[in-house]
């Protein structure tokens, strides 16, 4: 381990069993959901192309609008400065459409379809994410459940050794009574190991699913 670090093969490092867990509060899963709907990569680009297709319908919409536009100018003239002419120049004009060949009823019967899709997209990308965070919420629920069950039977399994220790020293029980209790000691460390790496593991899918770094 200490090669794997780049550390010298003397240095000792005190390691936990397993890391600790982030604790996520799982008691109000709307909030989760409306965090994921904030942060979720694929939520927001979904909400922008929205917001673009809006935009891009408005400018279609435009073109059917009379267009209004005015230009001005002034400007002096003359070899000198205080003997110079001055001319102006203003100027309005005004465009309406009339007919293009439907052209832009076309673009805009097109921009209000790309439009539709991309409200479809928006609604499905909020739904898998709202999906993801239920499921990613059940799945930390149950393994917090099965870590509390295997921490349960860990002690008790200490307990019963303990208790069988006690009646080997007054010789009551054989020593295979003892590493039968041993080993189930062993075997409810396993146990209670393999549940808190699924908490991590769970608690892991639950960050990610709601948009967390």
């Amino acid at each position: 381990l200490n090669e794997l670090m780049g550390e010298a093969r003397g240095t000792t490092f005190s390691l936990e069993r397993t890391a600790p867990a982030i604790s996520i509060d799982v008691a109000d899963p709307a909030a989760l959901e409306e965090e994921a709907l904030n942060h979720r990569p694929e939520v927001v680009l979904a909400r922008q192309q929205e917001q673009l297709a809006a935009a891009t319908v408005a400018a279609a919409q435009a073109a059917f609008l009379p267009q209004v536009s005015a230009q001005a100018g002034w400007e002096l003239n003359g070899g000198r400065w205080i003997s110079r002419s001055s001319s102006w120049v203003a100027g309005a004009s005004v465009r309406i459409n009339l007919f293009h060949g439907f052209a832009d009823k076309a673009r805009l019967a097109q921009t209000r379809e790309q439009a539709a899709r991309r409200s479809i997209e928006k609604s499905k990308a909020e739904t898998l994410a709202r999906l993801d965070v239920q499921i990613a919420i059940a799945r930390l629920e149950a393994a917090r459940a099965s870590e509390a069950v295997g921490r349960a039977a860990a002690e008790q399994a200490r307990e019963s050794r303990r208790i069988t220790r006690d009646r080997y020293e007054s010789g009551l029980a054989d020593a295979a009574m003892l590493l039968r209790a041993e080993d189930a000691v062993q075997q409810a460390d396993v146990q209670q190991v393999a549940a808190r790496v699924n908490v991590l593991t769970a608690t892991a899918t639950l960050q990610r699913a709601i948009g967390r770094p």
